[in-house]
């Protein structure tokens, strides 16, 4: 069975798993029925989206008014049927970018758009919308966070593809971990979101295949294919940020920089005492009493 990774594994990190987290709208703790891959290479939308698992394309949403259909708040998303009634979702690509039809048999590796940050209105501007003009809507229905980052969502259902997004675990009967189906496949991802590619895994016996389609697009994009060379890597990439944990409550970029500062702190603190023992009291007995006998003696 052909498999690939969804994104470059050179150029893209795991930043959101699946599970409860607090909302980005509201920080309260809200369900995440899928994964949130970004990329290295910061805002820019020409990141190519993969079909990591080949299929027959059940439904492809377009970025519309958001309204109370099953697209509503995904953009432009492709839903990928396979064997066993079930179904991945890739969610928030960039406009005009989908390159499948409904009813398309595609194959592991395909590449389906590009990476965006379209979700109906909902979380960033529809076309022809400043960012003031839809950060004034937001605010007025409670919306408090900026336009949602540049981002592939994905989602693993089974037995319905259709249904509206779940506000809690307890909703999401027909949803299941993709990072799951994703390992099965043979990416791991690391505590940080790098990709690591298992030996002898179906990724792995079809790397020819989807790395030639991987550099083929970056060599269109005016890359070299240089960024290939990671393969399977500790890429080391950092993203400027990382939606929030939700054991903690911040990003993990934020976690590194509280618990440097306060050793840098405690250091500061404690050298501090350390020289203030070391050094006389200059209050009992130092200079001042020498120029006291200084004054006395003219």
């Amino acid at each position: 069975m052909s498999a690939s990774p969804p994104v470059s594994p050179a150029t893209s990190r795991l930043v959101s798993r699946y599970g409860v987290r607090p909302s980005l709208g509201t920080g309260q703790p809200h369900f995440h029925a899928g994964i949130d891959i970004g990329t290295s290479r910061g805002r820019r939308e020409e990141e190519p989206i993969f079909a990591a698992k080949g299929g027959t394309v059940a439904a492809v949403y377009q970025n519309v008014p958001a309204g109370s259909g099953p697209g509503s708040g995904y953009g432009n998303a492709v839903v990928i049927a396979h064997s066993g009634n079930t179904f991945t979702l890739y969610a928030h690509m960039k406009d005009g970018s989908v390159t499948v039809r409904t009813g398309q048999a595609i194959d592991g590796g395909t590449q389906i758009g590009l990476m965006g940050n379209t979700t109906n209105g909902l979380f960033s501007p529809l076309p022809g919308q400043t960012v003031e003009q839809w950060t004034a809507q937001a605010r007025a229905r409670g919306y408090r966070a900026p336009p949602m980052q540049k981002h592939v969502h994905i989602e693993k259902r089974v037995g319905r593809f259709d249904g509206p997004y779940p506000q809690s675990a307890a909703e999401a009967t027909s949803n299941a971990d993709p990072g799951a189906m994703l390992r099965e496949l043979g990416l791991i991802y690391s505590t940080r979101g790098a990709t690591t590619i298992a030996p002898g895994s179906d990724v792995d016996r079809s790397r020819a295949r989807w790395s030639q389609s991987m550099a083929g697009t970056l060599a269109i994009m005016g890359l070299d294919g240089a960024e290939l060379d990671a393969l399977g890597q500790e890429t080391g990439y950092e993203p400027p940020e990382f939606e929030r944990d939700a054991k903690w409550g911040i990003t993990k970029t934020e976690k590194v920089m509280l618990i440097t500062g306060g050793i840098v702190l405690t250091g500061t603190i404690a050298a501090f005492i350390i020289r203030s023992r070391m050094r006389p009291n200059r209050r009992r007995g130092g200079p001042r009493q020498n120029r006291l006998r200084s004054w006395g003696s003219k």
